[in-house]
């Protein structure tokens, strides 16, 4: 809770001074016997104003300048700060001999927020909006010292949203999460008069986020807080890649020669040979197009970023249409020999073409130091003139992964 006390001392001592735009001046000595023309006190945010003009933000029970504010219209004769108020975050400062317009000495009050206060300025902006789920959000954080003085050791909170993470990216170096809140923080040691410090923060998103999600960012020196959002809009993720089979040749048959019969001695002619007959046409195939990929996330579903894996191998068996392997009707033909087989490069793809149209089993075995996410063995169906694909994923062994707390994953590895 706020607590606010008010004390107006008016002054008949007036001077003038012409004072510059509203904004933090660089530090001006104050002399205590002449510096309060009106006096505001708050339980955390004590303010002075000057006889010659200006406001000040002081701190202490030995106040000390802080923040010098003037009015930006100020004119000699205004008597800026001949009263003052201040509540919470706020001071509202008075210039009893103002004019507005053509009313001379009308007199006006300035209203000054937070950051002209305490001192402190940040600003948070997002590098890309929109982000695809499961990218990062990837913002910059800037926090300004507008005040006088050198700002001690900053706190820096940000509130995650729902649906997002704090990426482990060196970009995030300095962050630290609060045990079981979406919450991190960060410090800044300290921050010269006049200086600024730019840090990132990147967001991790869940696959299923959708919509606008609004980060809260709050800086903190001493009793000073001051607090800014970004909103960034969340949209479906791409789709997985498309594997592409390799065509199957067409099969082209070499024409028989014609026979050209040979012509007799004599006048009769021989008979005319019967011409060999041409061979059918081609046998209609099929293919199979089987690609692997690094199932970062362990969910068994192909995401975007996750990339192939290089090293699987996959054996292709003819079925026999009885006996059991593993849960799958089966029976390897040729003393389980495979009748084919292939091991993923860095596409990620195998694919075994002019196959008779019929069922197949194709067994997939992961790369070492790979434990596989989705099934192994396949029951793959070959119909003439298609390709019938099967997709295999695999995550490295000694990534463990424990269910979401308060939408914050944890990865150890």
């Amino acid at each position: 809770m706020c607590k606010r006390l008010t004390v107006i001392i008016l002054s008949a001592i007036v001077l003038s001074l012409v004072v510059s735009p509203a904004t933090m001046l660089a530090r001006q000595p104050v002399e205590p016997d002449a510096s309060a023309a009106g006096i505001s006190l708050d339980s955390e945010v004590p303010a002075a104003a000057a006889k010659a003009g200006a406001s000040y933000r002081l701190a202490g029970l030995n106040p000390t300048e802080v923040v010098k504010l003037t009015g930006n219209d100020g004119a000699a004769g205004d008597c800026f700060g001949y009263a003052v108020a201040v509540s919470c975050d706020t001071m509202v400062v008075g210039a009893e001999h103002d004019d507005i317009g053509s009313n001379s000495d009308q007199g006006s009050a300035y209203v000054f927020p937070t950051g002209a206060l305490c001192g402190l300025d940040i600003a948070k902006t997002d590098l890309k909006d929109p982000v695809a789920a499961t990218h990062y959000i990837r913002y910059t954080v800037v926090v300004t010292n507008t005040a006088t003085t050198t700002a001690g050791t900053i706190m820096l909170t940000d509130t995650l949203p729902a649906g997002t993470y704090l990426a482990n990216e060196p970009a995030n170096a300095g962050w630290m999460q609060q045990p079981r809140a979406a919450v991190v923080t960060r410090t800044v040691s300290s921050l010269l008069a006049g200086g600024s410090i730019s840090v990132t923060l990147w967001l991790g998103t869940h696959s299923t986020t959708r919509g606008v999600v609004t980060n809260t960012v709050n800086a903190r020196w001493d009793t000073c807080v001051v607090t800014t959002t970004e909103a960034t809009t969340i949209t479906a993720p791409p789709p997985p890649p498309t594997a592409t089979p390799t065509p199957t040749p067409t099969y082209t048959p070499t024409p028989t020669p014609t026979y050209t019969p040979t012509p007799t001695h004599t006048a009769t002619p021989t008979d005319t040979p019967t011409p060999t007959a041409t061979p059918f046409g081609p046998q209609v195939t099929g293919s199979i197009a089987a690609y692997a990929w690094d199932d970062l996330n362990a969910d068994g579903a192909a995401d975007a970023g996750e990339p192939p894996l290089a090293g699987a191998l996959m054996q292709l068996y003819a079925t026999g249409g009885s006996s059991a392997s593993a849960g799958h009707k089966l029976r390897y033909a040729n003393n389980d020999e495979p009748i084919a087989s292939c091991t993923t490069d860095e596409t990620g793809l195998c694919v075994f073409s002019e196959l008779a149209a019929g069922d197949y089993i194709l067994n997939v075995t992961s790369p070492a130091g790979y434990w596989p996410t989705t099934d192994s063995v396949f029951e793959v169906g070959v119909v003439a003139g298609e390709t019938s694909t099967v997709h295999f994923g695999a995550v490295a062994q000694y990534r463990i992964f424990l269910p979401y707390l308060y939408n914050w994953p944890i990865t150890w590895w």
